[in-house]
């Protein structure tokens, strides 16, 4: 799997504007549905939109099974999604970050095959689906950006199943890393200071590890001063070493399967 590491000069921590901010004075609009919109567009787009969703840690956006009768914007937190699998385990199948679209994978059947919970304290915009349908029956480039979303998500969740079937620990987390310094740019925050918004555990099972391996491999790229970890702070040392996730210079050799790290 190919995975790159966009970059950030400075970092820009600029403060969250008002839940109530229109789409136009947003700051993840360029990753959002307006991105690709003129500014009339967008006004129509902002017209049909309900921000009154401000969730706290451990709220659910939507449950598994509940029918889909809106699509929701992270403007500010991280949610997860999971689904149940198999023996009624739960499984976190992504993590969603400002500017992403959730809810798509309900639009087939009209009901969310997988529920969303807050990490943390999240505002989320909420958009009708049958108003925003009939909204991108007259906007072309509207349906174009929610076609690009869905894409990315098959996309991702593609990525996520070749992660767990080919890579070892090391490399599972350093492609999540990799992820959350990417999602750190797109929001032009540091790519070198990261904070996780899911604990160990969260992680663990997203990447398909034990959360005693987790941890073992945060320390060990700690040894190999690729990065440093204070709790849920992460400051990258080297960030080319992180790409290549175990193949820095400092690493020991690839481990075969079933060798853990």
């Amino acid at each position: 799997m190919k995975i790159t590491l966009k970059s950030l000069e400075e970092s820009d921590t600029a403060k969250i504007k008002p839940f109530t901010v229109s789409c136009e004075r947003c700051k993840v609009r360029k990753m959002c549905l307006p991105a690709s919109l003129n500014n009339e567009e967008v006004k129509q787009l902002d017209g049909i939109i309900e921000r009154k969703h401000l969730l706290h840690r451990n709220e659910f956006l939507f449950k598994e099974g509940s029918k889909l009768d809106s699509l929701y914007v992270v403007r500010t937190g991280v949610l997860k999604v999971c689904k149940t699998a198999f023996a009624d385990k739960v499984q976190i199948t992504g993590f969603f970050f400002p500017g992403q679209l959730l809810g798509l994978d309900g639009i087939g059947n009209g009901v969310h095959p997988s529920s969303a919970i807050a990490l943390e304290t999240s505002a989320i915009c909420q958009i009708p689906y049958t108003r925003l349908e009939s909204l991108s029956a007259r906007i072309p480039n509207l349906l174009l950006r929610m076609y690009r979303s869905l894409s990315r998500e098959i996309i991702e969740d593609q990525q996520l199943i070749t992660l767990l079937g080919k890579n070892t620990a090391r490399e599972r987390v350093a492609a999540l890393l990799i992820q959350l310094i990417n999602h750190n740019v797109n929001q032009r925050l540091s790519d070198r200071h990261i904070r996780l918004p899911m604990k160990r555990v969260d992680i663990a099972n997203h990447l398909g590890l034990t959360e005693e391996t987790v941890s073992r491999t945060f320390s060990h790229l700690e040894k190999l001063k690729i990065l440093n970890v204070t709790k849920r702070e992460i400051v990258i040392l080297d960030a080319h070493a992180l790409l290549k996730g175990w193949q820095s210079s400092n690493a020991e050799s690839r481990p075969r399967q079933g060798q853990g790290l």
